[in-house]
């Protein structure tokens, strides 16, 4: 039985296809995101994570920055700052917005 992309499959497939940039979701089956960053974090220290949320607190910048992911996005404003913080982290630096 298949339980959807949750955290396994993303550590799973980030070790199988080395990305340069891994986004994903706050909200995931079985783990959550920042679970699953931490997790990918550990095996690919160097590959930039982003986070996207619908709700982008300070705590939650907070708790991504904790387990090294490099940015975050709400998911209102993906279209108008995905490509903003992507760059940003494929130039080695981070994106929270300060909201």
């Amino acid at each position: 039985m298949r339980r959807g992309c949750g955290w396994h499959e993303a550590v799973l497939k980030s070790l199988e296809l080395n990305p340069r940039l891994i986004i994903l979701d706050v909200s995931m089956p079985v783990l959550d995101g920042l679970s699953a960053a931490k997790k990918i974090k550990e095996a690919l220290p160097m590959v930039p994570v982003l986070m996207f949320t619908a709700d982008a607190s300070p705590e939650l910048s907070e708790i991504a920055q904790s387990v090294d992911a490099q940015g975050i996005v709400r998911k209102a404003e993906l279209s108008e700052v995905l490509l903003q913080a992507v760059d940003a982290l494929l130039a080695g630096e981070t994106f929270f917005p300060e909201r």
